[in-house]
């Protein structure tokens, strides 16, 4: 099969390419754009490239839950044909990660650089390690000035990608046209959403369930009957929502910013 592009190479992502798309490492395009004004020693010269990150997060318990169905349903791992059977399968493997003192850890596949993934520390214990991957994946969310999406607030998420990704001045009335209609699906909501607490919207989906009965939110469900594993399923999961939890109040930031800028926009208008 013919590729338009046989091989990738940073010029070529230079001179082709506006936005990447995929799971990738934030940090990842730090040497494929070029930098400004700084030299190749300064530790924030990802703060120089013209490069904007977008990085979408989902609350760790139900982001846990959806990713077992998932590699149950697409591979068949560990598949279960109840509810009760995948919670049970959930509590076994979680109960036994606990016992080795482990934690999820996954969120840092995306948001350590690759020159921090490929960093060595020593510590004496293995959690303090877990911290400070957690501090350092706190700290790039702040330093690559992430554009932060969740997807429990999608419709906010989508009102902030639309005020970044569209300029206020189009070249034909078609194309401001067919752009804003591309968004206007995901943020129609936005109201109703806006006006829900955390935990109500943690329980609404953008999207049905492709699993049936078996879905995130009955699996979730059938665990919260059981308080004793409640309590070592946030523990197991505190470092990642450590994270999202601060993701969360940028994403909240951001969207309070933008919701404004809007309002004295509009007052302008008027005026």
């Amino acid at each position: 099969k013919h590729r338009i592009y046989p091989t990738v190479n940073n010029t070529v992502l230079q001179q082709n390419f506006d936005i990447l798309a995929g799971h990738y490492r934030i940090g990842m395009t730090d040497n494929v754009f070029p930098q400004h004004h700084s030299s190749s020693n300064d530790e924030d010269a990802h703060l120089h490239t013209p490069v904007r990150h977008i990085v979408f997060l989902r609350q760790p318990m139900e982001r846990f839950v959806s990713s077992i169905l998932y590699r149950a349903k697409q591979f068949s791992v560990n598949k279960k044909e109840t509810v009760e059977d995948t919670a049970k399968y959930i509590k076994k493997r979680i109960h036994e990660s606990r016992k080795k003192n482990e934690y999820v850890t996954s969120i840092f596949n995306y948001l350590l650089t690759p020159e921090q993934a490929q960093t060595k520390k020593e510590f004496p214990r293995s959690e303090q390690l877990v911290e400070y991957k957690t501090q350092l994946a706190i700290r790039n969310l702040i330093h690559y000035d992430a554009i932060v999406g969740m997807t429990e607030r999608f419709s906010e998420s989508m009102i902030i990608l639309q005020h970044v990704l569209l300029p206020d001045r189009f070249t034909n009335d078609v194309r401001k046209d067919r752009m804003g209609k591309m968004f206007d699906e995901y943020t129609a909501n936005i109201d109703d959403q806006s006006s829900k607490n955390e935990s109500e919207i943690s329980s609404t989906r953008q999207n049905p369930s492709q699993m049936g009965a078996i879905s995130t939110s009955s699996v979730m469900a059938e665990l919260k009957k059981d308080d004793i594993f409640m309590g070592e399923f946030k523990e197991f999961l505190k470092y990642e929502q450590l994270i999202v939890d601060f993701a969360l109040k940028m994403h909240h930031m951001q969207h309070g910013l933008v919701m404004e800028a809007k309002k004295q926009k509009a007052e302008s208008n008027i005026i």
